[in-house]
């Protein structure tokens, strides 16, 4: 029959915490309790003096930066008395004004007056609400299996997923140069040359706009 080795830990500590009772002699406890006392409020003062500092250095952190501009702003400095509106900063013009190829924000603020999104979020709802916009509705998929057929969506042979888009048909494009005609029903205003065009700077110059042209799938296509 094998024997249980001594706990020494507990062998060493002299008095019992959960039963509050001395395991040895008073005097050995009460030397023990002196120095468990002693620890303790040494841990405290260690513990007073971290909270101080972490309280000081975190308000000189925050005090800080209360009466400094940050250190890198792209903007330069409002002029005194005035409020100044910063646009987003970009140093070319934009690339792409095709909504299928842009990908800058600065483009967007052409774009979006030119096209409006199929879909977008509602401004004011939280959480955010997708709602629809040139689209009449909802897109809808449909599956299709390798031939092109459709097929239900739990079907093993779906291969490809197709998104169908129903625009509005209300939408049109405002009146513009672009969509005058004349009398044969040809672009009123094409150019073989810079110096054919040169007198021409802005919309306004043209005197023709055209009417307003109904905007249709296959423009998107």
């Amino acid at each position: 029959m094998g024997m249980m080795a001594p706990n020494r830990a507990a062998m060493r500590v002299p008095y019992d915490w959960r039963a509050g009772e001395c395991l040895r002699e008073p005097d050995t406890c009460s030397s023990y309790l002196e120095r468990a006392k002693t620890d303790a409020m040494l841990t405290l003062t260690i513990t007073k003096k971290t909270l101080t500092l972490l309280v000081v250095f975190f308000t000189a952190l925050i005090l800080s930066g209360c009466g400094q501009p940050p250190w890198n702003d792209p903007n330069p400095p409002n002029p005194e008395g005035e409020v100044v509106y910063q646009s987003v900063m970009s140093p070319a013009p934009p690339k792409h004004l095709d909504p299928a190829v842009s990908y800058a924000t600065d483009e967007s603020l052409f774009i979006s007056q030119i096209y409006e999104p199929p879909m977008g979020y509602h401004f004011l709802k939280r959480p955010y609400e997708l709602e629809a916009l040139a689209l009449q509705t909802y897109p809808t998929v449909e599956f299709l299996n390798a031939q092109g057929e459709v097929i239900a969506e739990d079907d093993p042979e779906v291969v490809f997923s197709r998104y169908v888009l129903r625009l509005r048909e209300d939408l049109h494009y405002q009146p513009h140069p672009a969509f005058a005609l004349n009398d044969a029903g040809e672009p009123l205003y094409v150019f073989d040359n810079v110096r054919a065009a040169a007198k021409y700077h802005q919309v306004p110059d043209f005197p023709e706009t055209g009417e307003t042209v109904a905007f249709t799938s296959e423009e998107v296509d």
